[in-house]
């Protein structure tokens, strides 16, 4: 007989997106090689996709010089995101950052996603600050990540992010949670389950954006994070 599962719990939010669905941990060790080829597959897809993305980009910076400040200027100024990040970065580039750097933020607070991990990477050294971003824009749905940064960069926000994380900031459970799960692969998959436990915590308390998410990952990646009891917390389902 199976206990009711709590709202503090994975499987509660999971199985809220599948009515009548009840995963047992024998369907979940059946399933254990399909799951992790899936993972793996789904993070080439991602890479190939970021990977693109940085092509793109760097495709964009080489025109930036050549754009016309007269046709963007009346665009940017009524409220087009992405003639706001060219003519931002257009003016950063011709050493006009006070003129540049308040249209490159317009940019990312309409989600424009290279003017956030612009925005993001000029704020690289600053943690605190970093870290107070990247949670606004992530509770933005932005679809943004810390490995635009040089590794160097990248712990010491992720430890700013944890902070207010654990101090109960729902926004940065949410922001920390994405990451962590982003950041796990087949051969290491102890980042997905912490991201899913802080994920688990946000949606418990009505993060909607993380209720959400954990839903995702139940299309994604099936029950992947179902295959090790100790991430029941401690629930008992039928075997």
């Amino acid at each position: 007989m199976s206990k009711v599962l709590p709202k503090d719990t994975t499987l509660y939010w999971i199985r809220l997106s599948t009515p009548g669905c009840f995963i047992s941990i024998k369907e979940c060790r059946d399933l254990a090689m399909s799951r992790w080829i899936l993972t793996l597959l789904t993070l080439l897809f991602t890479s190939n996709i970021v990977h693109a993305e940085d092509d793109a980009q760097t495709s964009l910076e080489s025109h930036f010089r050549q754009k016309d400040e007269q046709e963007l200027l009346p665009k940017a100024r009524r409220g087009d995101p992405i003639s706001q990040y060219v003519l931002g970065m257009k003016y950063i580039i011709e050493g006009k950052s006070q003129l540049g750097r308040p249209w490159v933020m317009k940019a990312a607070d309409q989600n424009h996603r290279f003017a956030q991990m612009t925005i993001i990477k000029g704020y690289a050294n600053k943690p605190q600050k970093a870290s107070e971003l990247y949670i606004k824009y992530k509770a933005q749905k932005a679809d943004i990540g810390l490995h635009v940064l040089n590794k160097e960069y990248v712990q010491p926000i992720i430890d700013e992010i944890k902070k207010r994380a654990d101090a109960g900031s729902l926004d940065a459970q949410y922001a920390l949670g994405t990451t962590y799960v982003s950041s796990a692969s087949a051969e290491n998959p102890d980042p997905f389950y912490a991201g899913v436990r802080y994920l688990s915590d946000a949606a418990s308390n009505g993060h909607v954006l993380s209720q959400e998410f954990l839903q995702s990952l139940h299309y994604l990646y099936g029950h992947k994070y179902y295959t090790f009891r100790e991430h029941f917390y401690g629930v008992e389902v039928d075997e």
